[in-house]
């Protein structure tokens, strides 16, 4: 499997990067490893590389959660499969809206928002109930209130309407070990890796930036050790090791693609069995044939190609029978 670090000449590395060392997860990943992930956008990110990667990764159906409040809430209504109410909902340029719910989801009609929103509770929680392996990872630690009650979305609504402040590390510590406590007693099967976002927060100012890192690091570093779970160093690698604008994108403050890729291949060599490595190099190997532009499929080059990759992706399927979506890639699409 290729790593972008391994493949750097040893001299550079030394000298030129501040090497983060990233320990060993005290679990083992596997290819039939049912993934659940959950909180900000870089987690997003991450499921999109399990996703092209045809693992059985799940995301969270909320969207994008910064706070770690928010985050606390949703894995709670997920445990206990807690439906929305119409009563809960507001309107917001004419749809109607959750406060803990992107707006991608929003509808014009009451119903249908109702229906597909506990849709995707009823569906989330059960693959969260049933998850070998939950990702977390937090964003900022300063939220918006609203009635007292943090809120995952604001959906363009007045300011007026909601308080701002950074949380202290003993109410995110408070809160987040509750639903992950609850959780391990329902699946003592599942292992939990809490990671803190490297994506920047700037659009106020980077001094609460600065402060609202380091108030999630202290509580991420009181939770793992309270419930013994997994760091693992997002932050420490783009910040120290890819310490340059050229692993970011257009904003300055994203990682790059590259970059995120660079990170979950990390994650994957602290956490990976030796079966799911053979099986991520064998995946690439057939990502790359699959997104290979075929001009001339008549030509007996092409025909030899296909021919290739067709056989590799039956085979594929056929050994890694229980992963869902890789048994629904059909290759003619790609010609």
């Amino acid at each position: 499997m290729l790593y972008y670090y391994i493949v750097m000449e040893k001299s550079f590395y030394i000298n030129s990067i501040t090497p983060v060392k990233v320990e060993k997860a005290p679990f083992t990943m596997d290819v039939d490893t049912r993934s659940f992930l959950i909180g900000s956008c870089f987690s997003e990110n991450i499921y999109k590389i399990f996703y092209n990667y045809h693992l059985n990764s799940f995301n969270s159906p909320f969207g994008s959660i910064y706070n770690p409040i928010s985050i606390a809430q949703s894995l709670k209504r997920l445990i206990h499969a807690e439906l929305i109410t119409k009563e809960e909902c507001i309107i917001s340029d004419g749809l109607y809206q959750h406060f803990d719910f992107h707006s991608k989801v929003g509808d014009t009609s009451i119903n249908n928002y109702i229906e597909k929103i506990n849709s995707s509770i009823k569906e989330s929680s059960i693959k969260l109930l049933n998850s070998d392996l939950l990702i977390i990872t937090l964003g900022t630690a300063f939220t918006y209130q609203r009635d007292g009650r943090s809120v995952n979305n604001c959906h363009k609504q007045p300011k007026s309407e909601f308080n701002r402040r950074v949380l202290e590390i003993e109410e995110i510590v408070k809160a987040l070990e509750t639903p992950l406590i609850e959780l391990k007693k329902r699946n003592n099967r599942l292992n939990i890796v809490l990671t803190l976002s490297p994506v920047r927060h700037l659009r106020d100012d980077p001094k609460e930036n600065s402060l609202s890192k380091a108030v999630l690091r202290v509580a991420i570093d009181k939770i793992v050790k309270d419930l013994d779970i997994y760091y693992f160093p997002s932050y420490e690698i783009l910040l120290d090791e890819l310490r340059d604008y050229r692993w970011y994108d257009e904003s300055l403050n994203h990682p790059s693609s590259r970059a995120i890729e660079y990170i979950t291949q990390k994650f994957f060599f602290a956490t990976s069995s030796n079966g799911l490595n053979q099986y991520l190099e064998k995946i690439q190997k057939l990502n790359s044939m699959l997104s290979h532009r075929i001009i001339n499929p008549g030509s007996e080059t092409s025909q030899k190609f296909i021919k290739t990759r067709d056989r590799l992706l039956l085979e594929l399927q056929r050994e890694y029978y229980y992963l869902e979506n890789l048994k629904g890639i059909r290759s003619s699409q790609y010609l």
